[in-house]
C-alpha cells in the first residue's frame, strides 16, 4: 500500500482478532482422582503407578508437570522444593504440605517421569478412566482452589508464582461463595 500505491484501502482494517477463550474452570473431584489412580495401579513401583504420585503432588502443590519432572533429590528440603527454572523462567521454592513430603517420601524425592513420559501416561490412564476433558494441568487449578480455603490471594501468588494478580484471580482462584461466607463468620 505504501510503496506501490496499489491498494487504496488496507482490506485487514475492517478485520477483528478472535476472542480470547475463557479460562479453563475444569476441578478434579474425589471420585475422578480415586478412579484415575485405581487406572495407574496406585500405589505401586511402575512408571504408571509414579504417574499417579505425580498428579498427588501436584493436587498438593499446584505444580506443573514439567517442574515435577525436574524435581531431583538435591532440590527437596525439609519443608519446601526448590524449583530452579519454572514456565517464567524464575526460580522459586514451593512449600510443602505433610502429605506432599509423604509423596515425595515414596517416590525417594525423585518422580523419575519425562515429560513426554508424563504425557503419555496420564493420557493413556485418564483415557481408560474414561475422564474425558480431563488435564493434568487441571490439577494446579484443583490445587490453588483447595489453597485458597487456607491462604489468602497474595500467598496464594507467592506459592504458585503468578505476579500478575488478575491472571491468578481470574484463572485459578475460585473459592466458593459458600466457603467465603465462612470466612465471615
Amino acid at each position: 500500500m505504501r510503496e506501490w500505491e496499489w491498494l487504496p484501502v488496507n482490506p485487514l482494517t475492517k478485520l477483528t482478532r478472535p476472542a480470547k477463550p475463557r479460562p479453563r474452570s475444569r476441578v478434579w473431584s474425589d471420585d475422578e482422582i480415586d478412579v484415575f489412580l485405581h487406572c495407574c495401579g496406585h500405589p505401586g513401583a511402575t512408571l504408571l503407578a509414579r504417574t499417579g504420585d505425580a498428579l498427588l503432588f501436584a493436587l498438593e502443590t499446584a505444580m506443573r508437570a514439567g517442574e515435577i519432572c525436574r524435581i531431583r533429590p538435591e532440590h527437596v528440603h525439609d519443608r519446601y522444593v526448590h524449583v530452579p527454572q519454572t514456565k517464567n523462567g524464575h526460580p522459586r521454592d514451593v512449600p510443602l504440605s505433610t502429605r506432599a513430603r509423604e509423596i515425595l517420601g515414596r517416590v525417594g524425592n525423585d518422580f523419575g517421569l519425562s515429560g513426554t513420559q508424563l504425557d503419555a501416561l496420564f493420557r493413556w490412564a485418564r483415557d481408560r478412566a474414561g475422564l474425558d476433558g480431563l488435564r493434568f494441568h487441571d490439577a494446579r487449578r484443583t490445587a490453588l482452589t483447595r489453597l485458597s480455603r487456607k491462604l489468602d490471594a497474595l500467598e496464594l501468588a507467592r506459592v504458585s508464582e503468578n505476579r500478575d494478580l488478575r491472571i491468578l484471580l481470574s484463572t485459578y482462584y475460585a473459592p466458593t461463595v459458600d466457603h467465603l461466607a465462612d470466612k465471615l463468620d
